[in-house]
Order: C-alpha cells, then sequence, then structure tokens
C-alpha cells in the first residue's frame, strides 16, 4: 500500500519551462544591455539629423538629389575630405550675419587647409576646376541664382576688398565649399549706415557638425512644417 503522504518527483516539463524561461530572460537582458551598450558608443560617433528649410544649396540638389524633410545618418567624429557633403552651424562659421532659416546648412567640400585657391573677377578655380562665385537657393520650387563678385571677403583672419586676380591658400582648420555660404557681420565697422559685412566661402572646422555617410529616410512631416514657414 502507497504512502499518500510520499512526495512526487517534480515534471520534468515544468523543470524544462523554468530553465527556457530563465535562460529567456537573461537573454533579453543580455540582447537590451548589449543595445544600451551599442547604441551609447554609436551616438559617440553617429547622429541622425534632417535637412531643414534653406538648409539645402541647389548644386547639392541637383548632384544628390536631396530634398528638404530627407533624414542623414553623419559622422560626427570624422573630418571631412574632398567631395564630402557636410551639415555645419552657420553662426559658429561666422556666416550667419542678416540671414534666415533655422541656422544649421549643408555643403560641399571641394578644398582642404593648405590648398591653393586662384580668384577671378566672378569665379573661383581649384584643384583644376572653377566654380561661379553665386549664391544659389531655392524658395519652393524655384530655384535663385544671385552672382556674388569676389568683393569684400573674409578669408581666414583677413578682410580683402577685392580676391579677382590673387592667389591664397585655404587656411589651416578650415575648408572651402563649392559655393558663397553666407556672410560674416563686422562689428564696429559701419558702411552706407549700417554694420559692414564680409563674404565668406570657408568653413570652420568647429562649425562643421558631421559629415553626411548616408541617406536614412525622410519626414514628409517635416518637409510639409518647413516649407509652410516664410522668412
Amino acid at each position: 500500500m502507497m504512502d499518500s503522504t510520499a512526495i512526487k518527483p517534480k515534471s520534468p516539463i515544468k523543470k524544462r519551462v523554468r530553465i527556457t524561461f530563465i535562460v529567456i530572460l537573461c537573454l533579453t537582458l543580455v540582447v537590451y544591455i548589449s543595445q544600451e551598450v551599442i547604441g551609447l558608443m554609436l551616438f559617440d560617433h553617429y547622429k541622425p539629423i534632417t535637412l531643414g528649410n534653406f538648409g539645402l544649396k541647389a548644386s547639392e540638389a541637383r548632384e544628390t538629389n536631396h530634398h528638404v524633410g530627407d533624414i542623414f545618418l553623419i559622422n560626427i567624429q570624422s573630418s571631412p575630405h574632398i567631395g564630402d557633403l557636410v551639415f555645419y552651424d552657420a553662426e559658429t562659421n561666422d556666416s550667419f550675419c542678416m540671414t534666415f532659416g533655422g541656422g544649421v546648412y549643408m555643403a560641399k567640400i571641394i578644398g582642404l587647409p593648405g590648398d591653393t585657391v586662384k580668384f577671378y573677377e566672378n569665379s573661383y578655380e581649384i584643384r583644376g576646376k572653377t566654380y561661379p562665385a553665386e549664391r544659389r537657393y531655392y524658395i519652393g520650387n524655384e530655384l535663385k541664382i544671385i552672382p556674388m563678385v569676389l568683393q569684400y571677403v573674409k578669408w581666414g583672419e583677413k578682410t580683402f576688398d577685392n580676391l579677382a586676380g590673387q592667389t591664397l591658400t585655404i587656411p589651416e582648420g578650415q575648408y572651402l565649399t563649392d559655393e558663397w555660404i553666407g556672410q560674416e557681420c563686422l562689428p564696429g565697422i559701419i558702411f552706407q549706415g549700417s554694420t559692414a559685412m564680409a563674404n565668406r566661402y570657408t568653413l570652420k572646422r568647429e562649425a562643421i557638425i558631421g559629415v553626411v555617410l548616408v541617406q536614412i529616410g525622410h519626414s514628409w512631416i517635416f518637409e510639409r512644417n518647413q516649407k509652410g514657414i516664410i522668412y
């Protein structure tokens, strides 16, 4: 006759279920912690950024087919090379005088520190290629092109009345872009009753937010909001 008080053996199925649950829980924790660590590591070097209104130059729009609202992954630790597209802060670059928009723009790098640039009346030459001295941008779908003569230009720490006919070296820590990028206010210098401004064609290294790696998406909501802004 069996003793009704005897301990019944544990079901092997229940035991396997418990083990499986513990394994899954441990794996979940490992994956979560790994993602957090990898995420922190990645955001030390990479981050997403969205192209805003007035942030896109027309030359890049033609060559790369980018538009307002495009989302990019940028490397915030990398130094730019020839042909790279970069995002930069115009205020940090001292090229935000009397301008509109959010202050974050995209530009194409065509010259590195130490490169030689030859200036003509309405253009400049570097690495065997000539670029027009002009400002190009879109208002809605309309392309605006404004010739920018190479007069009163800030180059490095010097201001030149006219660069036509001169050959200069790109200053250390600065990069040349493929077109005019803005103006620098010159406090204390008055011209025609207002603060004088100098044209800028170079980017300071500290103003570059990051180098574009790849487009990762597009925000239609952001695009609609941006195109609805009138400056």
